[in-house]
């Protein structure tokens, strides 16, 4: 795959789990990394959830491979969350991950 065609910078966030100084548990997401990707649209759809219209829109990520992300962790860009529902390997050796993402609208 040509590089220049990750032409998006997206944040993957995780959640995370710390103590406070009194030693209860503080629940956050917090940035794990920003990378390159490429956005790939794919199909969405339409509900009427408890008398509000509502969308779902499915988009894949591709980024360079990090093992670090996992489904729990969730991609932002242009000012909206996208849940990641399935993570798969592109291009063989670990080159590229495809992020199946779930945005709410």
């Amino acid at each position: 795959m040509n590089p220049g065609l990750l032409d998006r910078v997206v944040e993957i966030w995780v959640y995370t789990v710390t103590r406070d100084s009194m030693g209860g548990e503080v629940e956050d997401w917090s940035k794990l990394k920003d990378c390159r990707a490429r956005r790939i649209d794919n199909k969405g759809k339409e509900n009427v959830e408890a008398t509000k219209e509502t969308g779902v829109s499915y988009v894949t990520w591709r980024i360079r491979f990090s093992s670090s992300i996992d489904q729990t962790a969730i991609l932002k860009y242009d000012g909206y969350d996208y849940e990641i529902k399935s993570i798969n390997e592109w291009g063989g050796r670990k080159a590229y991950l495809d992020l199946f993402t779930e945005k709410k609208i």
